[in-house]
């Protein structure tokens, strides 16, 4: 992954943040957009990255809670932060 898609990346998940309400197909998509693939283990959907945590993306029909969204993107970050680490 280029440094220029990192920081694309970046930019999307400040603006997720930026948003009170945020429905679960959209961080699946960002999960999936930074290197993580869909597991079938799980009661919710898990994704995975090799040397990362598993992910569990609830998917509901309504927004997700602030704070779980929060705690998701706060996981991709990080996961931005070793990809980082691992091309410079």
């Amino acid at each position: 992954m280029t440094l220029k898609k990192i920081e694309e990346l970046r930019l999307r998940i400040a603006g997720l943040r930026a948003k009170s309400q945020v429905p679960s197909w959209e961080l699946q998509n960002l999960a999936e957009a930074i290197g993580r693939t869909k597991s079938k283990r799980g009661k919710h959907p898990m994704y995975e990255m090799l040397g990362r945590p598993s992910l569990a993306i609830q998917n509901h029909s309504r927004p997700m809670p602030r704070y779980t969204k929060d705690s998701v993107l706060e996981i991709l970050e990080g996961d931005l932060d070793a990809i980082e680490e691992v091309t410079s």
